[in-house]
C-alpha cells in the first residue's frame, strides 16, 4: 500500500503480476482498491492501468511468453517461453531497490545450501540462491522468506536485510497490546465502571495510539541493529563475549542459530568485518529473553515499575483508568518488557552482561543505574533531537547516539560502583522533583578545559559540525563525553563544601598535568585481539580513574577554608613534587608513550592504588 512504491512485479500462489513502468499514483490507488475488495486477486487489477508490456499471468499455465519490455526488466532471454517458476525466479533475481516478501514460503536460500536443506518443498522450483539476488534490500513481511544462512550471505554481499522476526514484529506486538488492553478493560467492565459498549468504543478510540506505539517499538529494534553494528566496529569482540555468556547460561545455542564460531569471527575481524544484521538480530533476541527473565526474578522496587507500566498504555487509558493499570494482572510482566526493550534497544545486546561482569552487581541494580543515568544527563531529550534530524547520513545519527550511550554506560558504572542505595535514593528524589543536578557542572565544562584537552575538544567540535550538525547540537553531543564525570564532581562538591566549578577545574587540571587523562584516552582508543581484552582494559581504565578521583578528594579534604585564586594549581603542584608521585608520574608518561598493553596498565593500576590509599 506504500504510495511511493514503484511496484514492477509480484506473485502469489495463483498469479504473476508484471507492470514494467507503472504510474505511481494510479497504481497505488488501484492496489488500495484491491486491498479493500473481498477475496481479490491480481486478476482484479484494472488492465487499463498496467503499463505497456505488462500483464497478469496464471501460475497454472505451462508456459508464459513475456513481452520484450518485461524480458529486459527481469533479465530473461530475448526469445523463448518460460514456465511460471522460471519467471518467478527471474523476478526474485531482478535488479531492483527492494524485494518485499509478504506471503508464505521460503524463496531464497544460501548458495551453500540446496533445496533439500529447506523445509519447503512446494516452493523449490521457485527458489533462488542468495548470490543470484540483485536487490539492494529485502524486507520479510512474511515468516522465513529467506533461510537464516541465506540472510547472512545476502548481508555479507551488501544486501540490506534484517530477519523476519524484526521486520514483521509489529503484528505480534500489536496482538500483545490488544490482549493487555482487553485484560485491563475486562476487569473495568466487571467492576461496573464502564459498559461493554463503552469498552468497545474505547478500543476503537485508542487504535491510532497503539499503532504509533507499535511502530515506535519496531523503529527502536531496527535502530538497535544499526547501533550494535557501530559498537562492533570499535569493539568487535563485545558481541562474541555476549554470545559466550548466553551460551554458558543455556540461553543460546550458537550452532543451532547458525551463528559463527570463534574461528570464523576471527577471520571476519581480520578482514574488517563482523556480525551481520541478521546475526545481530538473533543475538539481540536471546539477550532480551535473558534480561527479561532475570529482571522478573528481581525484588520489586529496584526500579519505578509504575512509571514503566504507565508508559505502555495509551494516554487515554492512563488518564481514565490509572488504578486499573496499577492492578493489571500482568503488571510486572509488562513493566519488565518495557524495561528490557528500553535498555537493550538503546544500550545494546552486550550492555547488561558486560555491566554485571564489570561491576559485580545484579541485573536489577544495572537496570536502575541505567534509568537513573538517563535522567541525570538528559539523554532522552538528546535522542529525540538527533532522531528528528533530516538529511543527515545514518552513520552520523548512529555515531551520535552511540556517544550518548557510552556516556550513559560510564555514568551507570559509577552509580553501580558507589554501592550506596541511600545516595542513589537522594539522586532519584532530586530527579523526581525536576531538579537537574548536573546543570551547574555542565555550564562550567568549557572553562575547565585547557591545553591538549581543549584542543581535542575544539577539533572534535569542528569535525562534528562538518558532518552536518548545527554547532549548538554538536556542542551538546560532545558535552556528553564530559558529563560522565559530573556525578562524582557533584558528590565531592557536597562532601567537602567546595563549589562545583572548582572541583571540576581541579579534576581536569590534575588529570591533564599528571598524564592520567591522556592515558585514559589511550585506553579508550586501544585495539585488542582477544575476546576479553577490551572488557579487561575497561576495568583497568576505571581503576585509574578511581585513583584520580581519590586524589581529587584528598586535595579537597586538605583545601584551605579561605581559597584564594590559584589554590588548585598550587595544591596539585605540591602533590606532584612528592617523590612517590614523581616516580608514578614517570611511569604514567612512559606507558603513555609506548604501545599500550593490558599488562603495563595493570602494573600501573596496582601501583596507583597503593599510592592513593
Amino acid at each position: 500500500l506504500a504510495q511511493n512504491a514503484k511496484l514492477i512485479a509480484a506473485f502469489n500462489h495463483l498469479d504473476i503480476f508484471i507492470d514494467p513502468d507503472p504510474d505511481l499514483e494510479k497504481s497505488a490507488k488501484e492496489r488500495e482498491r484491491l486491498f479493500k475488495l473481498k477475496r481479490s486477486s491480481w486478476r482484479d487489477f484494472d488492465p487499463a492501468l498496467i503499463s505497456a508490456g505488462g500483464g497478469v499471468y496464471d501460475r497454472s499455465d505451462k508456459k508464459i511468453s513475456p513481452s520484450h519490455v518485461a524480458r529486459v526488466l527481469l533479465g530473461l532471454p530475448a526469445t523463448g517461453e518460460f514456465s511460471p517458476e522460471e519467471v518467478i525466479r527471474a523476478i526474485l533475481g531482478a535488479q531492483v531497490d527492494m524485494i518485499y516478501n509478504g506471503g508464505i514460503g521460503t524463496f531464497i536460500r544460501s548458495s551453500q545450501e540446496n533445496d533439500r536443506d529447506v523445509d519447503d518443498a512446494s516452493n523449490s522450483a521457485c527458489r533462488i540462491a542468495a548470490n543470484a539476488v540483485r536487490a539492494r534490500m529485502i524486507i520479510e513481511g512474511g515468516n522465513l522468506g529467506v533461510t537464516p544462512k541465506g540472510r547472512v550471505e545476502l548481508a555479507r554481499g551488501g544486501t540490506q536485510i534484517n530477519t523476519d522476526f524484526i521486520d514483521n514484529s509489529g503484528g505480534v506486538d500489536c496482538s500483545d497490546h490488544e490482549v493487555n488492553l482487553k485484560t485491563l478493560l475486562h476487569d473495568v467492565v466487571r467492576s461496573g465502571e464502564i459498559t461493554l459498549e463503552e469498552r468497545n468504543q474505547i478500543l476503537i478510540d485508542v487504535q491510532e495510539d497503539v499503532c504509533e506505539q507499535v511502530l515506535d517499538n519496531t523503529r527502536e529494534q531496527g535502530l538497535l541493529l544499526g547501533l550494535d553494528e557501530v559498537r562492533g566496529n570499535s569493539d568487535p569482540f563485545s558481541i562474541e563475549r555476549t554470545m559466550m555468556l548466553l551460551e554458558d547460561r543455556g540461553v543460546l545455542d550458537r550452532e543451532a542459530e547458525s551463528l559463527p564460531s570463534h574461528e570464523e569471527l576471527a577471520t571476519r575481524h581480520a578482514a574488517g568485518g563482523g556480525l551481520t544484521r541478521p546475526e545481530l538480530a538473533v543475538v539481540a533476541a536471546h539477550a532480551k529473553m535473558d534480561v527479561y527473565s532475570r529482571l522478573l526474578k528481581q525484588p520489586e522496587g529496584r526500579v519505578d515499575e509504575n512509571r514503566l507500566l504507565f508508559e505502555y498504555f495509551p494516554e487515554r487509558i492512563r488518564e481514565q483508568f490509572p488504578d486499573s493499570i496499577r492492578k493489571h494482572q500482568l503488571r510486572r510482566e509488562i513493566a519488565m518488557t518495557v524495561l528490557t526493550n528500553r535498555i537493550v534497544d538503546r544500550a545494546g545486546s552486550s550492555f547488561c552482561l558486560d555491566m554485571e561482569r564489570e561491576t559485580g552487581r545484579s541485573i536489577g541494580h544495572v537496570a536502575r543505574s541505567y534509568l537513573m543515568a538517563d535522567d541525570l544527563i538528559g539523554a532522552e531529550e538528546m535522542r529525540t533531537k538527533i532522531l528528528a534530524l533530516k538529511n543527515i547520513p545514518s552513520e552520523v545519527v548512529y555515531t551520535s547516539l552511540v556517544k550518548i550511550e557510552e556516556a550513559l554506560r560510564r555514568t551507570a558504572a559509577w552509580l553501580l560502583a558507589t554501592n550506596d542505595d541511600d545516595r542513589l535514593d537522594r539522586i532519584d528524589s532530586l530527579i523526581a522533583e525536576g531538579v537537574k543536578p548536573l546543570q551547574e557542572y555542565e555550564d562550567s565544562i568549557p572553562g575547565c578545559l585547557a591545553g591538549p584537552e581543549l584542543e581535542r575538544h575544539e577539533n572534535h567540535l569542528q569535525e562534528t559540525v562538518e558532518l552536518g550538525l548545527s554547532e549548538t547540537l554538536a556542542q551538546r553531543i560532545i558535552k556528553f563525553e564530559y558529563l560522565t564525570a559530573g556525578v562524582r564532581i557533584l558528590d565531592i562538591s557536597r562532601s567537602f563544601d567546595i563549589r562545583v566549578p572548582d572541583v571540576a577545574r581541579l579534576y581536569y587540571y590534575l588529570g591533564n598535568h599528571s598524564g592520567l587523562h591522556p592515558l585514559v584516552r589511550k585506553c579508550d582508543e586501544a585495539n585488542f585481539s582477544g575476546r576479553w581484552d577490551s572488557l579487561s582494559m575497561r576495568i583497568l581504565r576505571n581503576t585509574i580513574l578511581d585513583g584520580l578521583w581519590a586524589l581529587v578528594a584528598r586535595i579537597c579534604d586538605k583545601a584551605p577554608k579561605e581559597r584564594e585564586e590559584g589554590w588548585i594549581e598550587q595544591m596539585v603542584e605540591d602533590l606532584r613534587r612528592k617523590p612517590s608521585f614523581k616516580a608514578m608520574e614517570s611511569d604514567i608518561r612512559r606507558i603513555g608513550s609506548e604501545e599500550l598493553s593490558i599488562a603495563s596498565v595493570q602494573v600501573l593500576s596496582v601501583r596507583f592504588r597503593r599510592f592513593v590509599q
